[in-house]
């Protein structure tokens, strides 16, 4: 049993808002280029179905200037190589900006003061960016670093992935050096297929947590055990969670939610049980972070999410 406490994102968060112009053909759109702020325009790839429309709106709504490049699914156009390349899992609409803000790249300040240092990462290498002077330093890697989310340690050392990476990598704050870690094939959830990392975050020991949105598993990743043992998969035994991010308590729980369920979950660590927890209401997670137990008794776990335009907190009642 829990207790579930919603909290509405402003007043006017669950307020409709009428949507405006829609892009009228895509074969006619390819060729257009939305007017708005004079900024490199979005390649949106499309097709008119009703998730189609939604990005559609969306880019109206906000002004962004974009142009419309038809993927026609009926006939089979998303399981291209060419489409591939931009969205691994053929997954349809699809956008790529070209000129997205600070570069697109993803910044962790959450142990910066370690040693005065941010995180940025980049597609060659990642940035250390010095907070009182602002001048950076460029740490290159052998491989790729993709970075769908980055943590940073209480050491300020740094992990990343990318939602489809077959490795998580570090790169150590004081040497610069990188280390990668193989995401292993198994196990997977029930209904998982894929690999990488959607959101992380390290604990207090310096292991990263994360969501294995596609292969429906939790990850973690301890450096300090030995090669080959560094990574351990907890897959969810509920069909397509797919976890989006995973946090430890300090206290044996790990807490994570989907995008698709309909419930948060909690593991316990060293019995391997899963607990999961009823919403009262259809859930899009997209964030999750631990309310802290207090006082002997359990942890709970703040969630927000799109549908109702809520933060929700759940708080276990018994263990």
């Amino acid at each position: 049993m829990a207790r579930v406490a919603n909290k509405p994102i402003g007043k006017n968060a669950r307020a409709g808002r009428k949507p405006g112009p829609r892009a009228t053909g895509a074969a006619k759109a390819s060729k257009e280029v939305k007017p708005a702020g004079g900024n490199a325009p979005i390649d949106l790839y499309f097709w008119p179905t009703p998730n189609g429309w939604k990005i559609t709106i969306m880019l109206e709504e906000c002004g962004l200037p974009y142009t419309v490049i038809p993927v026609d699914i009926s006939k089979g156009e998303q399981f291209k190589p060419d489409f591939l390349a931009i969205s691994p899992n053929n997954r349809m609409p699809a956008i790529v900006d070209h000129d997205p803000p600070g570069g697109g790249e993803m910044i962790d300040v959450n142990n910066s003061k370690v040693d005065g240092y941010a995180w940025r990462s980049g597609a060659s290498g990642a940035y250390k960016i010095d907070l009182k002077t602002w001048e950076f330093k460029t740490l290159p890697a052998a491989k790729p670093i993709p970075a769908y989310d980055i943590a940073s340690d209480p050491q300020n050392n740094l992990f990343g992935a990318g939602r489809t990476s077959t490795y998580v990598w570090r790169v150590d704050s004081k040497t610069g050096e990188f280390t990668y870690y193989d995401i292993p094939d198994k196990p997977r959830g029930v209904g998982g297929l894929g690999g990488g990392m959607r959101r992380g975050i390290s604990d207090s020991k310096g292991r990263l947590w994360w969501g294995g949105f596609d292969g429906n598993f939790v990850g973690m990743l301890d450096p300090s055990l030995d090669k080959g043992k560094e990574v351990k998969l907890y897959p969810v035994p509920f069909p397509w969670f797919f976890p989006y991010d995973a946090h430890y308590d300090e206290h044996g729980y790990t807490w994570t939610g989907g995008i698709y369920a309909d419930r948060v979950a909690r593991l316990q660590l060293d019995s391997g049980e899963w607990m999961f927890y009823l919403l009262p209401f259809t859930a899009n997670i997209r964030d999750v972070n631990l309310q802290p137990a207090r006082d002997g008794g359990l942890s709970g776990l703040w969630i927000g999410h799109t549908h109702q335009g809520l933060i929700t907190l759940v708080e276990p009642q018994a263990k």
